[in-house]
């Protein structure tokens, strides 16, 4: 949806939509008892300070809808296949920063699936560059050499020069 400008929906109307048909189920739900839930009123310390609940309420609120409305635009500019791209690498990121910040450890298991996650994005993108080599042949297009290619001895001369 975010490669094609051309949807009259607007995406932040319709994250808007999901999530506000995500909360309204979560309530039915706890209404129906199945997934029991108990809400407490009461004033809690946050970051040292006695504060009412609606503190940490709004500033949830205030931070989820900016975040998601921050993403929609920030992929709007890159393009959807580069943020796509940057989005594998949230999970990566995430478990490093909980790493350093939190001082969470990573087990045999952690560490096999960030390696398992990164050898993914690798392929994907490995297969990406790959396809559009093997279409610009397919048009007739120049191919710029691969990395790993030495560059032809007419552009060294060239450059040298």
């Amino acid at each position: 949806m975010s490669a094609n400008q051309t949807i009259a929906l607007p995406p932040i109307g319709l994250t808007g939509l999901g999530m506000g048909i995500g909360a309204l189920a979560i309530a039915v739900i706890n209404l129906m008892q199945v997934m029991p839930t108990r809400v407490v009123f009461d004033g809690l310390d946050f970051a040292g300070i006695r504060v009412s609940w609606l503190v940490p309420t709004v500033l949830l609120i205030v931070f989820t809808v900016g975040a998601y409305v921050c993403g929609i635009v920030g992929l709007r500019l890159i393009g959807a296949t580069v943020g796509s791209f940057v989005n594998l690498f949230e999970v990566p990121f995430s478990v490093i920063a909980a790493w350093i910040i939190l001082s969470e450890e990573l087990g045999p298991r952690q560490l096999i699936g960030g390696a398992v996650i990164i050898a993914g994005i690798v392929f994907i993108k490995w297969g990406d560059v790959r396809l559009e080599r093997r279409l610009a042949r397919l048009q007739g297009e120049s191919v710029p050499p691969a990395a790993s290619e030495p560059p032809p001895i007419a552009s060294v001369k060239e450059s040298s020069a």
